[in-house]
């Protein structure tokens, strides 16, 4: 654990209501020193691409300036704000641009006291211990996206509870009882977001659900699990009306027993990904279904290079992905080959997922063999 790696915490659970990924947390962390405890001002620059995120925009669409502070508050002590002076105050200086939402959230995080600061602190650790947790690659990979950050939501508000409503033996149960339930969580949120599932019978289809939000592009991605004899199919998708949409099928994307498509929905919800055996065939498959408008979750290795470097590195099981961070200069174009390493090696045709930004948002176009 490094010296600012509970400031970046900090701001996951302010923004997000959730842990930290291991990437982001290893990305965010690594913008700041790592023999000097971050300034005010160093934390509010990297909170500026907390602000820019995706995420950010899904999660306080639509709100009032009082209601994002009120989110806040739910965010970081469990609580609403307690008058409606302080948070007219808070919501009128987030409106005339006395404060901004990082200066905030980190104001509120670092002065909190008596209940509040129990509740941070408990956020923390519980949060701390999450992100741990996630420590094989389908972990990572699982803990990706807007359903697996929902359920990640879910978890940590179980961790606090209003220390002003409850006894200090209730506030300690709840964060007791929400650490002993990380691994149990982090295996459901896996096998959610990864759409693991058995064609047991000929014909037979699966309906995996995922919620989605309005323009967004998603790439889904079905492949069999090692060693099963499924040809996997996507027969369609059906939008929270279940309305099939146009053209969203893929029978094979070119790799051995695989299907993949990438959809841009128009209607946040819950979408129904519908999966079959070809050929009359069955077995376990792995759905991946991944945000390319979101930050990317699945830096498994922070290797850095430079144009003109090369790296090396090994892909072990399905869908495992690695990356690695370059230094590019603006305005300048540059080409990216990604090949074998060996003549003969099975893994025969690797698959770029993606080139990603200093936000952690997918550049169009960045996709393919």
């Amino acid at each position: 654990m490094g010296i600012n790696t509970d400031a970046v915490q900090r701001l996951y659970v302010a923004y997000f209501n959730r842990p930290a990924d291991p990437a982001g947390l290893a990305y965010w962390e690594s913008q700041l020193s790592s023999t000097v405890t971050a300034t005010q001002a160093e934390l509010e620059a990297i909170a500026s691409g907390f602000s820019g995120s995706a995420e950010y925009a899904a999660l306080y669409a639509g709100q009032t300036n009082a209601q994002i502070i009120d989110s806040l508050y739910m965010n970081l002590f469990s609580r609403h704000v307690e008058s409606t002076a302080v948070l007219n105050a808070w919501a009128g200086w987030l409106t005339d641009g006395t404060y901004t939402f990082a200066q905030i959230a980190l104001q509120l995080t670092y002065s909190a006291q008596g209940t509040d600061a129990t509740a941070i602190a408990n956020k923390l650790a519980a949060s701390t211990a999450f992100t741990a947790a996630l420590d094989t690659t389908a972990e990572i990979a699982g803990y990706a996206g807007t359903t697996a950050a929902a359920m990640a939501r879910t978890w940590l508000a179980s961790a606090t509870v209003d220390g002003t409503t409850h006894t200090t033996a209730e506030v300690q149960a709840a964060l007791t009882t929400a650490t002993a339930s990380v691994a149990t969580t982090i295996n459901s949120i896996v096998t959610t977001s990864a759409g693991m599932g058995t064609i047991s019978t000929a014909g037979e289809v699966d309906s995996i659900s995922y919620t989605m939000v309005a323009g967004h592009s998603y790439r889904i991605e079905v492949q069999a699990t090692a060693g099963s004899l499924l040809d996997p199919e996507i027969v369609r998708v059906l939008d929270p009306a279940q309305t099939a949409i146009p053209s969203a099928a893929n029978a094979d994307y070119g790799l051995s027993q695989n299907a993949q498509l990438t959809i841009t929905p128009t209607v946040d919800g819950s979408y129904s990904i519908d999966v079959q055996g070809q050929n009359s065939s069955t077995g376990e498959y792995i759905v991946q279904v991944t945000d390319l408008d979101a930050a990317s979750t699945s830096n498994d290795t922070q290797a850095t290079i430079t144009a003109g470097q090369t790296y090396a590195g090994t892909v072990s099981q399905s869908f495992e992905t690695r990356a690695v961070f370059f230094s590019l200069t603006g305005d300048q174009e540059y080409q990216f080959t990604l090949q074998t390493a060996t003549s003969g090696d099975v893994l025969n045709t690797p698959v770029l997922q993606g080139i990603y930004d200093e936000t952690g948002k997918q550049i169009s176009g960045s996709y393919g063999q």
